[in-house]
């Protein structure tokens, strides 16, 4: 007989479907809020609101959630900006739509005119980026998402690491990041040098590429799925004492169920196209609207 499969502890199981649910605002804060070696502080910060035209989460129906990365080290995300700005998508079909924004994308900001996109947090608050980014793409948002400081090295130590394919080789010394191509297990810390890495080829554009992959991998992780009803509730209890939100507890669960229901191998990604130029006194991203424009109607028909 061949050996038996080691059994997962379900304290591990929990821990990472928490992280799939959260994980791209984790992936945020801890992609840019970090000065390098000093170290990192665990601490929850997760806001997490409904937008002003949601109701009940509705399994039935396509869900769209903006995750936003706040460069404020506390709780208070005022006058903080976002360096992440991430519009996920679950379809009625469990499949899913991942689409970032540069940090420094130049477009329309309601009652500001042309500015970077990552102001619009610190002007008027979430609030205001969900506006600017549902103006810009027609999509209406259902939830937002903001973390204002990272736990995500803490929480990919606590799970025993995150196995991550790297397809070729990454040095980023100013980020501490160097791996060789391959698959790889990584310790937190890894895993947040491969989140915050943007002083290779590519850029910003590489490394909010690279943070989608790493929401992949979580999300690719094993552990118990939606059909585990006491799993699904210890879940929400934990996340209900871990994040800052307006939901209700239904609300919660179901949003919790609907994440882990997407399929895996059905996420599609992508990161807006733009070259760099200059606005309003700085260097920006001036996005392809063609392109983008692409991207948006075809999330607008998976929603159908």
């Amino acid at each position: 007989m061949g050996k038996r499969a080691k059994k997962i502890p379900l304290k591990q199981k929990i821990i990472f479907s928490i992280l799939a649910v959260v994980v791209v605002a984790f992936l945020a804060a801890g992609g840019y809020f970090l000065i390098v070696n000093k170290p990192v502080k665990e601490e929850p910060g997760i806001v997490l609101n409904k937008t002003g035209e949601a109701g009940e989460v509705n399994l039935n129906k396509a869900v769209r959630i903006l995750v936003l990365g706040s460069d404020s080290r506390n709780h208070n995300i005022r006058g903080s900006r976002s360096d992440a700005n991430m519009l996920v998508q679950i379809n009625k079909d469990k499949s899913a739509n991942i689409v970032s924004f540069p940090r420094d994308s130049y477009v329309p900001i309601p009652g500001s005119g042309q500015r970077k996109i990552n102001s619009a947090l610190a002007m008027g608050g979430p609030q205001l980026t969900v506006k600017t980014i549902e103006n810009y793409s027609g999509l209406k948002m259902d939830y937002y998402m903001v973390a204002p400081f990272p736990s995500f090295t803490g929480i990919i130590n606590a799970v025993g690491g995150l196995n991550f394919h790297f397809d070729k080789p990454l040095n980023d010394s100013l980020a501490g990041a160097h791996f060789s191509a391959g698959n790889r297990k990584l310790r937190g810390g890894e895993a947040l040098a491969v989140a915050r890495s943007r002083h290779v080829a590519g850029g910003d554009f590489a490394r909010q590429a690279r943070q989608q992959e790493i929401a992949i991998a979580v999300l690719k992780q094993e552990g118990p799925r939606v059909d585990n009803l006491g799993y699904l509730l210890k879940l929400t209890t934990i996340l209900s004492k871990r994040v800052t939100t307006n939901l209700s507890n239904k609300e919660l669960f179901n949003l919790v169920r609907l994440v882990l229901s997407i399929n895996r191998d059905k996420i599609d990604h992508t990161v807006l196209q733009g070259g760099t130029g200059s606005g309003g006194g700085a260097s920006v991203v001036h996005l392809n609207r063609a392109y983008a424009d692409k991207v948006f109607a075809k999330m607008k028909q998976k929603a159908k």
